[in-house]
C-alpha cells in the first residue's frame, strides 16, 4: 500500500507558532512537513496552493476564499467540530472567520493589542521624580494617548540603548497598517467609510482623520523610535522590547507574555488596555490567526491536525509555547494565560476587524504603501493621501489601482 504523503503546513516563522503546532502534531500522530517563513512568502505559498494547512491572518480569508485557494469548513465542522465549537471562542471571532455566509478558518492565535510597559522603569523613583519635575505630572502607565506621547519621548535615550517606544515599520501590510488604523479610528476615520444603502464601498481613511493619523505616527517615529525599526516586522518589534530596548508600546499581547517569561525584562512587564482619548474610546484592530485548509487535493487530511491544535489542550499548549491561545477557557486559566490573558475579553470588546472583502489584500497593500511613504519616507502627506484614496477607489470598484 502506498504511504500517504505528509501533510504540509505553512505558517509564519514565530517560535510560539512552532511550539504550539509541534505539540499538536505529536498528539495527532500523522506525518507533518511544517514550513515556517516570512509573511510575504507565506502569502505566495497560499496563493500558489503549495500547502495543505495554512496558519495565516484572518484578514486573508476573504481574498483567498474568493480566489478559490482555501476551502469552506462547514461540512467538516458539522461532522467533527473541535469541542465547544463555536461557543468556546469569543463571539468577536465569529465575524472574522466567516465570508459569504460560510466558515473558512478556526482561531488559533489571538492578539489582542494591549499597552505593554516595563514596570521597572515606571516604578523607578528617579524616573518618577524626574518626570514630575519636567512635565508636572505623575509617571504612570499612560491612560491617554497624550500621556503615551509624553512618556515615549521622556524615555527615549539612544545613548543608553533605549527608545521610548517601537513601531514595526516593515511594509508587510501587518503592523504598519494596523498601527495606522488604530490611530485613524481614534481621529474618526476607518479603512472604509460608513456604507450608504446600496452604495459601493468607499475608502474612509482620507481627509482630516487620515492626515492626523499619519502626522501622529510620523512624529512618534522621528522622536521616540529606533530608526532601524523600518526594517522590523511585528515579531522583531516584540523582540526589541524583550531585549530591554523599549519602555512602552502598543503591541500584541503575545509579546508581553514572551518578554515576561524570559530575557532581560522577565518578571518586569506590565500590561493594560490601550490608551483612550476623552472624546473617543480606542477601537483596536481585531486581528488574529486561523488554521485554514487549502483547496488542493488531499488537504482535508489535515483536518485532524487542525482539530488537535485548536482543542482545549492544544490552545493551552499554544499559549505555553509563547503564542496566545484563542479560547475563552485559556484566557481564564491562570496556568496558561496568567494576568495578561485576563484582559483579552475586555480588549476584544473594544476591537473591530478590517473589512472582509475579496479585494482586502490589495486594499491593505495600498494603505501599507501610503504609511511607508509618509511615516517612514519623505512624501507629502496631503498629496500622497489623495493618491492612496484614488487607488483604493479603483480597487473597490473592480479596477487594479496603481
Amino acid at each position: 500500500m502506498r504511504r500517504a504523503r505528509a501533510i504540509v503546513l505553512a505558517g509564519r516563522d514565530f517560535a510560539g507558532f512552532q511550539g504550539g503546532i509541534a505539540a499538536a502534531a505529536a498528539r495527532w500522530g500523522g506525518e507533518l512537513d511544517a514550513r515556517w517563513t516570512g509573511l510575504e512568502e507565506l502569502e505566495r505559498i497560499a496563493d500558489r496552493g503549495d500547502a495543505d494547512v495554512l496558519l495565516m491572518p484572518a484578514d486573508w480569508i476573504a481574498p483567498l476564499a474568493a480566489a478559490g485557494a482555501i476551502r469552506p469548513l462547514d461540512g467538516l465542522l458539522a461532522s467533527g467540530a473541535p469541542e465547544g465549537w463555536p461557543h468556546g471562542w469569543s463571539p468577536t471571532f465569529h465575524e472574522g472567520v466567516r465570508w459569504d455566509d460560510r466558515v473558512w478558518g478556526v482561531p488559533f492565535h489571538d492578539g489582542p493589542q494591549l499597552l505593554i510597559h516595563r514596570r521597572d522603569l515606571y516604578e523607578d523613583p528617579r524616573e518618577r521624580a524626574g518626570y514630575r519635575a519636567r512635565l508636572g505630572a505623575p509617571l504612570r502607565p499612560p491612560r491617554t494617548w497624550a500621556e503615551f506621547d509624553a512618556q515615549a519621548r521622556w524615555f527615549t535615550r539612544p545613548a543608553e540603548g533605549r527608545w521610548g517606544t517601537v513601531l514595526a515599520g516593515l511594509p508587510d501590510g501587518h503592523n504598519n497598517v494596523y498601527d495606522f488604523v488604530v490611530q485613524l479610528r481614534r481621529f474618526g476615520g476607518d479603512v472604509l467609510a460608513d456604507p450608504q444603502p446600496g452604495a459601493r464601498p468607499a475608502p474612509g481613511f482620507g481627509g482630516e482623520a487620515g492626515l492626523r493619523a499619519l502626522a501622529w505616527l510620523r512624529a512618534l517615529r522621528l522622536e521616540a523610535v529606533d530608526p532601524r525599526a523600518h526594517e522590523w516586522d511585528s515579531v522583531a518589534s516584540g523582540e526589541r522590547f524583550a531585549a530591554g530596548e523599549v519602555a512602552v508600546m502598543a503591541n500584541w499581547a503575545g509579546y508581553a507574555q514572551a518578554a515576561d517569561a524570559a530575557g532581560p525584562v522577565a518578571g518586569l512587564v506590565g500590561w493594560a488596555l490601550l490608551p483612550d482619548d476623552a472624546e473617543r474610546p480606542t477601537v483596536s484592530v481585531n486581528a488574529f490567526w486561523v488554521l485554514a485548509l487549502a483547496a488542493r487535493d488531499g488537504a482535508e487530511a489535515g483536518w485532524g491536525l487542525v482539530r488537535t491544535a485548536v482543542s482545549e489542550q492544544g490552545d493551552r499548549e499554544t499559549t505555553l509555547a509563547g503564542a496566545s491561545g484563542a479560547r475563552v477557557s485559556t484566557w481564564r486559566d491562570p496556568r496558561a494565560g496568567g494576568g495578561v490573558a485576563a484582559l483579552f475579553e475586555r480588549a476584544h470588546a473594544r476591537s473591530r476587524p478590517l473589512p472582509a472583502l475579496p479585494a482586502a489584500a490589495r486594499l491593505v497593500t495600498a494603505v501599507s504603501g501610503l504609511v511607508d511613504d509618509v511615516v517612514w519616507g519623505e512624501a507629502d502627506a496631503a498629496s500622497r493621501l489623495v493618491e492612496a484614496e484614488a487607488e483604493a477607489r479603483a480597487i473597490l470598484s473592480g479596477g487594479e489601482g496603481r
